[in-house]
């Protein structure tokens, strides 16, 4: 039977103790972060070391299980093509394991079982949305490893009530343009947020379509640094919220 991985995990109130023991059991296994889709991590104490933690779970899981299931599937045809003495084509990438070939080669399908049981596509979608919300007291350092490492896949990033003050906000947006990330939702509320110029850059760069930074401590400065920045020919920002 395929490796079923859930694909929604939620912690909630945990003191600092119970949080980093979760992150651990992250860390340690890839798998289970692979077929994660969504993690959220709400009214957590975090210590200081612990986003490091995160960090170091949120490694790319998804290129790795593609790593992991393109050489699964070069060893499979490899079977498939010494039964056969011919090449053949094996999908792995659709919604279910498939052989593509005539129908001889179909046949062989169920033989592969065991070459392809332990993979199950549909659950390595790579994480789409990450939510850290009221998670405050750490410095804005403490926060760098993290932002860092988001993996290429997220779409959806909610760093609500988290404290955040201008300069972990910059290191957040130095770390999605580095990594050429585009996020279809980036949400900031109720943090510390004043001066967003290098926020308004990564606006204008296209790499974020919808931005929520009410409750914090705009400005008229930080107004007029938004609106320069939705006219720019690489913006794609569809709404925001001050």
């Amino acid at each position: 039977a395929a490796v079923q991985t859930p694909s929604h995990l939620s912690l909630h109130d945990l003191p600092s103790d119970e949080t980093r023991s979760c992150l651990e059991l992250l860390a340690r296994d890839s798998w289970f972060l692979a077929g994660l889709e969504t993690l959220t991590l709400e009214s957590c104490e975090l210590a200081p070391g612990q986003p490091a933690l995160l960090a170091g779970a949120l490694q790319h899981p998804g290129s790795q299980a593609d790593t992991t299931l393109a050489a699964a599937a070069t060893a499979a045809e490899e079977v498939v093509a010494d039964v056969f003495d011919e090449e053949v084509g094996l999908d792995l990438f659709g919604d279910s394991c498939e052989l593509q070939g005539d129908a001889d080669v179909q046949g062989a399908a169920p033989s592969l079982s065991g070459a392809v049981a332990c993979l199950d596509r549909s659950n390595i979608l790579g994480l789409r949305s990450m939510r850290i919300a009221s998670c405050a007291g750490l410095t804005s350092d403490a926060w760098s490893s993290l932002w860092k490492s988001l993996p290429s896949s997220l779409a959806n990033l909610d760093l609500s009530r988290n404290a955040l003050n201008d300069h972990a906000v910059a290191a957040l947006c130095g770390g999605l343009r580095q990594a050429s990330q585009r996020l279809e939702r980036l949400v900031l509320r109720g943090n510390r947020c004043k001066d967003i110029d290098r926020l308004c850059a990564l606006v204008s760069a296209g790499g974020v379509q919808w931005l929520d930074l009410s409750e914090n401590l705009l400005n008229d400065k930080s107004v007029l640094q938004t609106c320069e920045a939705l006219p720019a020919p690489g913006s794609n920002l569809s709404a925001v919220f001050l």
